[in-house]
């Protein structure tokens, strides 16, 4: 199993080639690199605990723009097929990530 990769907060994360890469630049959405390193590109809903889900794949926040935690997994159907979670602004990868 890889690593964990720790999550940097940027300005944009679609500016950014750092893998894990992650801001909030859109309201309603974390954006963020693959962490796997694969260069591609997320822009995930998200929600704070008790507001209403914003659309049927989104994920729970922490609130935190320093350190978030997303739940649930977060897995890429398309290109690398990366599967993992973030918690506290760190990737880590379920063993079945890539597959």
């Amino acid at each position: 199993m890889r690593p964990p990769v720790q999550g940097k907060r940027v300005p944009e994360a679609f500016d950014s080639e750092e893998p894990g890469a992650f801001s909030f630049d859109h309201p309603g959405y974390i954006s963020c690199t693959c962490p796997c390193g694969c260069g591609s590109l997320m822009n995930l809903p998200i929600y704070l605990e008790g507001e209403a889900k914003p659309a049927k794949s989104a994920w729970r926040w922490n609130g935190s723009e320093d350190k978030p935690t997303l739940d649930p997994s977060i897995r890429d159907l398309s290109g690398c097929r990366f599967h993992g979670y973030l918690k506290d602004s760190v990737w880590t990868f379920c063993e079945d990530s890539g597959k």
